[in-house]
Parts: C-alpha cells; sequence; structure tokens
C-alpha cells in the first residue's frame, strides 16, 4: 500500500552532525491537508524506518535499531533524533540544512483509521510510520525548521514545573512561585515576540522571532536556549560568566497573567512572558544552567 506525505517542519537544533526536532506536533492543523494526527496514532514497532533526503529512498541517511535515528513518542509530538554518518548524502543534508534549502521533516506513513467531521477536517486516528524525510516544503503552523549555526556564545538552562521556587518575580505577598504543566503553553505556541535580555529591552541579545532564543517543554520543565551573536555585548556576558554565577529568570507581565495566591505561594497557570533576564543574583534553589562560548569557559547559571 502506497504511503501518504505529510510536511510538518520542525524545530531542529543541529548540533555538530545531529538533528533533534519534531516530525509531528499532534493536533496540529496541516494548512495544506486540513488534517491532524491524533496522540498514539503511530505504534512504533520494531520496524526499521528510514530518515532520507526528500523522501529518496536512495538517499537514506540513518535509521533505527542501531543506524543513528532515534524516534521518541509523547502526548505531545513525535520527536526525531537523528546523528548523521560522514557520507555524501549525510554531508549534502547538513550543507541544504545550512543554506536553509531543507526547512522541515517529513512523514511517510500508512492512514490505518481515519474520520472526517462536518467541516471538513480529517482526524488520524492509527497510522503506520514508514519513514522520515528532511524536506523544504513545511506545511504545518506550529512549527517551522531553522538552521542552527554554530553560535559564538550559547545560554541553555531550565525553568521547573511543577515545583515551588523562591522568586521575587512576582509582585505582592508571596515570595514563592509555582508554575503549572501548562503555564508556558502560549509563550512556547504563540507568534508573541520574546528576548533575552541583560537589562533594557534595547539590548536585547537574542529573539523568539528571529529564533535564536527557544523555549521548549519536557515532562518536567521549560528548556530555555539561546545563541548569542558575535558583539561586544555577548563576550561581556560570557567574560561575566567567568567571573560570577549568573542566573536566568522570566520576565513577564502580571497583570496578563493568571494565577493563584494561597499560604505565600503564587501558582501561574498561564504566563504572559515579555523577556528572559540574564544577569547575577543571590536567589537559590533553581537547577544550574550553562553558558558555553569561544572564550568563555562553562559557567553554572542558576533560573529565576
Amino acid at each position: 500500500m502506497d504511503g501518504e506525505r505529510r510536511y510538518s517542519g520542525a524545530e531542529c537544533r543541529a548540533e555538530g552532525r545531529t538533528l533533534i526536532g519534531p516530525a509531528i506536533r499532534y493536533d496540529d492543523v496541516s494548512r495544506t491537508f486540513r488534517e491532524r494526527f491524533l496522540p498514539g496514532a503511530f505504534d512504533l514497532d520494531s520496524k526499521t524506518r528510514y530518515l532520507d533526503l526528500r523522501h529518496n529512498k536512495l538517499m537514506a541517511m540513518a535509521w533505527t535499531n542501531g543506524g543513528g535515528l532515534e524516534l521518541v513518542d509523547s502526548a505531545e509530538m513525535l520527536m526525531v533524533k537523528a546523528t548523521l554518518p560522514d557520507i555524501p548524502v549525510a554531508n549534502l543534508a547538513l550543507r541544504e540544512l545550512a543554506a536553509g534549502r531543507l526547512t522541515g521533516f517529513s512523514i511517510d506513513f500508512v492512514p490505518l483509521k481515519r474520520t472526517k467531521d462536518a467541516a471538513g477536517l480529517r482526524t488520524v486516528h492509527r497510522a503506520e510510520l514508514n519513514g522520515v524525510g528532511l524536506v523544504d516544503k513545511p506545511s504545518y503552523p506550529q512549527s517551522t525548521v531553522e538552521v542552527r549555526a554554530k553560535a559564538p556564545y550559547t545560554l541553555s538552562g531550565k525553568i521547573p514545573l511543577n515545583k515551588p521556587l523562591t522568586c521575587r518575580c512576582h509582585r505582592g505577598t508571596c515570595d514563592r512561585v509555582r508554575f503549572t504543566e501548562a503555564a508556558f503553553d502560549d509563550a512556547i505556541a504563540g507568534d508573541d515576540e520574546i528576548l533575552l535580555i541583560t537589562g533594557e529591552f534595547e539590548s536585547a541579545l537574542a529573539s523568539k522571532a528571529r529564533r535564536s532564543l527557544t523555549l521548549r517543554k519536557t515532562d518536567d520543565a521549560i528548556e530555555v536556549d539561546a545563541r548569542l551573536p558575535d558583539t561586544t555585548a555577548a563576550a561581556d556576558l560570557a567574560a561575566r560568566s567567568r567571573a560570577v554565577d549568573l542566573l536566568t529568570r522570566p520576565v513577564f507581565d502580571q497583570e496578563l497573567s493568571e494565577f493563584t495566591e494561597a499560604d505565600g505561594l503564587a501558582t501561574y497557570t498561564k504566563v504572559h512572558v515579555k523577556a528572559v533576564l540574564v544577569g547575577a543574583s543571590n536567589v537559590e534553589g533553581w537547577p544550574a544552567a550553562t553558558v558555553r562560548g569561544k572564550s568563555a569557559r562553562r559557567s553554572a547559571l542558576r533560573l529565576l
């Protein structure tokens, strides 16, 4: 039975020869096909599946069962992690990804159960996954591929979810906050700009809109990754990280956020994030993050 293909795009990070990103986001509606996939639609059995270039099976770059391709399924997405070997087709793919000629992942599948509602929206309940392609035609709006060239400086860290945290970011009687699992969903999926700053917004070092700042949700945290430019400000930040521990903290509009207060704890169910602030602080209890750079050693950061 011939398979169908859906180009879903991916927030893909190229780390050396490793590609990481979602192949499909569940419940994301394709603009082209008016179709969505439900969580659990794919049964990832022991069948060998391939990652190839533009769905050309003669240009396979990685495969499951020991060939460098890992498919990780969750309630939110089907995630791809592929370590590409030093072969001509993989080298070509990396060059085209860096040049922007490849913009997304695409799934090759056979629908096993699919329904259609009165508005014409099709829902795939079950499907057989044949493989994944690295392609140039995304059609799902919530995930766009990005070339992540090696940056001179990078920041990374985590904002814990469902955990009481000491914080001075909340105005009121509470000195602790807790972010629920869905608190950052709108910030991650929405189109509002979020900046990485060291002080004033005018001195921003990274941008969500420009894809140099990324927020991603895991089971217990929001991962924050930033690629910094080769500027004096970024170099100064790297130098400061050698002298003091830097912290990163979410800067948000409390009036546009949703929260409750009880027993000195503010529980946020929605955070209207404006920026991520990087700087020194004496606040304790947040998980360590890292700063890396061409002139900076690894340095501990804490998230606030």
